[in-house]
């Protein structure tokens, strides 16, 4: 066993010198020391993402104020070219990439189970390649797919056959419910017309770029996680989702409150048409409120990818988003004549059902069942060492190798 191992197994350490820590923070006995090793690591690997990604926001915001300049049916090309490629592209390699997280995290620290991480990438990296084929040809003759937007204006449905060929197949080449959802609402967005439509893109982009942030948190924690099950501490990779949960919700918090105070500058730097700048000004509180939720959300999966439970993640998602917001955002969108903004309250209910629901999954996890699933998932039943009935707060090892 190597050092690292050794590291997880004993449990976060307490920094020396910490005037607080032995107080408690909490019921689960962890200290503020704890809490605090914690969320340097979680930052460790969550800060270089989240600046890599900031960087790719921004050219997506210089796309749309560059096409913003052109008018709005440009725009709303650009919105239908993203719907395509968030419908038939990125469900399957998010897919595929979750259940990487899962595997990986817990196999490099498990005995014995990095000799398997090199087969799942290679696995993984053949069945992308095989289904990046398919979905780059349908790109590329995206006509079966414009059909079923026959009344979508031909120039906008022109735009997008451009944008789509020239901005998003090296995506592809390169390369969830909840995208899912956004972009069939851009499907329902087409009938009300261009100006909505291309209003509906710059709200997509913007949401998209903010909450980005939840999503590489989510992943630092599947990891975190993923890593603490399979050193076998349970303790450990309960406090690793609780801190990312709280230092989620206090940035998802600060977000929300700086785009309340500065929401006239966020609307004219992400769409520099004055017509889109007044269009979006009503729309912000909804946006805010989505993004929040969508953050903690992308946490909290993070969470359940770590444990390997990537499929009550999905169900939950898909009877938050299709069952309930959908049906919920057509009635407010159309048959209250709300617009956008019916839609993007059902949005916000579907995120917010989400989160609650996923909150209550990970907050009741039986931790120490989780240790034994990621040790029978990469070694195997019969490899499973014995079990010691150890309360969950102690921070030595539930499990120890046979």
């Amino acid at each position: 066993m190597d050092s690292r191992q050794q590291r997880l197994r004993r449990g976060p350490a307490v920094p020396p010198g910490c005037p607080a820590a032995q107080l408690r923070t909490g019921d689960d006995g962890s200290t503020c020391g704890e809490w605090s090793r914690e969320a340097r690591d979680l930052a460790a690997k969550a800060v270089p993402m989240v600046v890599a990604g900031t960087i790719r926001s921004l050219t997506s915001i210089i796309q749309v104020q560059a096409l913003s300049h052109f008018g709005t049916k440009p725009l709303a090309g650009y919105a239908l070219a993203l719907l395509i490629v968030n419908l038939t592209g990125y469900p399957f390699m998010y897919g595929l990439g979750g259940a990487l997280e899962s595997l990986c995290s817990q196999a490099f620290t498990g005995a014995h189970g990095r000799r398997y991480i090199g087969v799942y990438v290679q696995h993984s990296i053949w069945l992308f390649l095989v289904a990046n084929v398919a979905i780059v040809l349908l790109w590329l003759h995206p006509g079966g797919i414009f059909r079923l937007l026959a009344k979508t204006d031909p120039e906008v449905l022109r735009y997008a056959r451009t944008l789509l060929a020239f901005e998003c197949v090296p995506c592809g080449i390169s390369g969830i419910a909840s995208y899912g959802f956004a972009d069939l609402a851009t499907v329902a967005v087409a009938m009300l017309g261009a100006d909505a439509l291309a209003l509906q893109a710059v709200l997509n982009l913007s949401k998209s770029a903010v909450s980005r942030t939840g999503s590489y948190l989510g992943m630092a924690v599947s990891n975190r996680v993923g890593n603490l099950l399979g050193a076998r501490n349970p303790a450990g990779a309960a406090l690793a989702a609780k801190v990312s949960i709280t230092v989620t919700a206090a940035i998802a918090g600060l977000l929300a409150i700086l785009m309340a105070i500065f929401q006239h500058e966020f609307a004219l730097f992400i769409a520099k048409d004055r017509s889109l700048e007044s269009g979006l000004l009503p729309l912000l509180p909804l946006l805010a409120v989505v993004i929040v939720f969508d953050m903690l959300s992308n946490v909290l999966t993070g969470v359940l990818r770590g444990q390997g439970r990537q499929g009550v993640a999905a169900l939950i998602r898909v009877i938050s988003l299709y069952v309930l917001a959908i049906p919920l955002a057509y009635v407010l969108c159309f048959s209250l004549h709300m617009g956008l903004r019916g839609l993007w309250i059902g949005l916000a209910a579907g995120f917010a059902t989400i989160t609650a629901a996923e909150t209550w999954l990970v907050y009741t996890s039986d931790w120490h069942g989780e240790v034994k699933r990621a040790i029978e998932r990469v070694h195997g039943n019969d490899a499973l060492p014995s079990v010691v009935d150890s309360p969950l707060q102690e921070s030595t090892a539930l499990l120890h190798p046979g």
